[in-house]
């Protein structure tokens, strides 16, 4: 501004001086929007994640306002004929559906939830602690049905830690000649071969099941 900008163009020193102090001012407020960008970008993708689960604080806020006490104890946990759907979800076949499932949990069992990948597993444990709502069954606990009016209570219940993760799109960090080929033995033995294929190091595609996304055990 004070050295090139008279060059270029034909200025008093009174403009040169108001465009100068204009800018100093300026500097402050500009990069405190520049800095904050990542922050609202975060935001906007944790509230994305939010909406993706059904969730709405307003829709609840009159339940959360006063919400009933929780049950110290519980004896059973039932899931009768639940279904739930994956139709207009792309990264899974439209005509998919979960269920029907029947099951009983009872207090103070281990319970492991074991299957293929894309089978379900991941789905069924957000059902399970309500963060899924079923198509069609019911969810009862100690033989109380679980609705729309009930679900928030519900959830209180539970304690769940989701692992985060990021697919990247090409192989990366292995240095081997015959990489790929190994690649595509491995997503042959994981039965993955028929969703993704592998072409000069790139994965076809990275819109697979949370369980997969997740790497939980098969």
């Amino acid at each position: 501004m004070l050295f090139v900008l008279p060059k270029l163009l034909t200025l008093s020193p009174q403009a040169l001086a108001g465009y100068i102090l204009t800018f100093t001012y300026l500097m402050t407020p500009m990069d405190d929007i520049v800095n904050n960008f990542p922050v609202i970008s975060r935001a906007n993708i944790s509230f994305l994640k939010i909406q993706s689960l059904g969730l709405s604080l307003v829709d609840r806020a009159e339940l959360l306002t006063e919400p009933p006490p929780l049950k110290q104890t519980w004896h059973r946990l039932d899931l009768r004929n639940v279904t739930y759907p994956y139709g207009g979800q792309e990264q899974y076949d439209s005509s998919f559906t979960l269920g029907p499932i029947n099951l009983t949990f009872k207090q103070g069992e281990l319970i492991f939830i074991v299957g293929g990948n894309g089978s379900g597993k991941s789905t069924l444990a957000k059902l399970i602690t309500g963060l899924y709502i079923p198509e069609s069954g019911k969810i009862l606990l100690d033989g109380e049905p679980i609705t729309q009016e009930n679900r928030e209570w519900y959830r209180q219940h539970f304690s769940v830690v989701f692992s985060d993760f990021y697919l990247f799109e090409r192989l990366l960090g292995v240095n081997s000649a015959d990489l790929e080929a190994n690649a595509k033995h491995y997503l042959k033995q994981l039965r993955l071969d028929h969703k993704v294929t592998i072409d000069d190091g790139r994965f076809s595609t990275t819109a697979l099941s949370q369980g997969n996304e997740n790497g939980s055990p098969c």
